[in-house]
């Protein structure tokens, strides 16, 4: 699993961080039940989600895309509607509402680039003796066959891989050695986050486009534990999703920041008397200025990140 949860994107890691500071109790005292927190993360992660057009948690999908002969001398280009495209797992050839289908091999499926879901159809060497080749592209995909109609629709059936893996595990640095190497069995193209901790030591990290090299500054005369950790999520997309599910949690807490419904509170006795005034009023949170701030900060951040991830998609009339 690679749920917000797993990543370290906890309800504690949330009070802790964004929420630090903020009195996150009911008027008795008692702590606001974890289902208000729980609530604003899921919230929060799944607006992120659709405003960025992006998978956070690996789901496996499948849908039809249509076939257009135009696009041959493309290979075929097809864009998977949920992204990021981590693999393909089956192609196949369905016409019409038909129960039967042809199947590709998957190693047919070349993904350019696994953020935008981009992929074509290259007829590699394994698998080609299955079809008949002409041109370069077998009949089924080429100028013969059904494929001589200009358009047919759901014509390819893919099934596949979407979202943001995590990779997590131990590596055993050896007595007298002072890195090891983790092959991670997938080649990334984008950034990715890496983290690593041992007992008593400090251990740095250098990241490769497959692997990762955990090191120590001098060997250590026994074996030593490594746990690491590779989130392909970037960081600044979870830091939108806090700044999110903190907004949704600030305006529970700054309505009950005095009580439920109230501003101010005077208290008096024997001549003595307290006043306890807040920025709450009926149209304003008693958090305003962090509610102000992290607003500004989401707009800003959200911008960025739909320009760096947001698809786009051009239209010609």
């Amino acid at each position: 699993m690679a749920t917000f949860a797993n990543r370290g994107y906890t309800v504690d890691w949330l009070k802790s961080t964004f929420l630090l500071g903020v009195d996150l109790t009911l008027d008795d005292g008692s702590d606001y039940p974890s289902e208000i927190f729980e609530t604003s993360l899921k919230q929060a992660e799944r607006a992120v989600s659709d405003e960025l057009g992006l998978v956070f948690n690996p789901q496996q999908f499948r849908e039809r895309h249509d076939k257009e002969p135009d696009m041959v001398g493309g290979w075929y280009p097809l864009r998977t509607r949920y992204r990021p495209l981590i693999d393909i797992e089956k192609i196949e050839i369905v016409y019409g509402r038909s129960k039967t289908s042809a199947e590709l091999p998957p190693q047919w499926a070349n993904i350019t680039e696994s953020m935008a879901g981009q992929v074509h159809i290259v007829p590699v060497a394994e698998g080609s003796s299955s079809y008949i080749m002409a041109g370069g592209m077998p009949v089924i995909l080429g100028l013969g066959g059904l494929s001589a109609e200009y358009y047919i629709p759901a014509y390819f059936q893919l099934q596949y891989n979407a979202g943001f893996p995590l990779y997590e595990g131990t590596a055993v640095l050896q007595a007298g050695e002072t890195s090891v190497t983790v092959n991670l069995n997938r080649e990334f193209t984008d950034q990715y986050e890496a983290s690593a901790t041992a007992q008593g030591v400090t251990v740095s990290i250098s990241k490769k486009y497959d692997s990762i090299v955990l090191s120590i500054d001098s060997a250590l005369q026994q074996d030593l534990s490594i746990t690491w950790k590779v989130d392909t999520l970037p960081s600044d997309i979870a830091r939108a999703v806090a700044l999110k599910a903190s907004l949704l949690t600030l305006d529970v807490a700054g309505d009950l920041i005095a009580g439920a419904g109230l501003a101010s509170v005077s208290t008096s006795m024997d001549g003595l008397s307290q006043n306890i005034n807040t920025t709450a009023s009926a149209t304003n949170s008693g958090y305003g200025a962090r509610v102000l701030q992290f607003t500004k900060e989401y707009k800003e951040l959200i911008a960025t990140l739909r320009a760096t991830y947001r698809s786009m998609n051009i239209f010609a009339l």
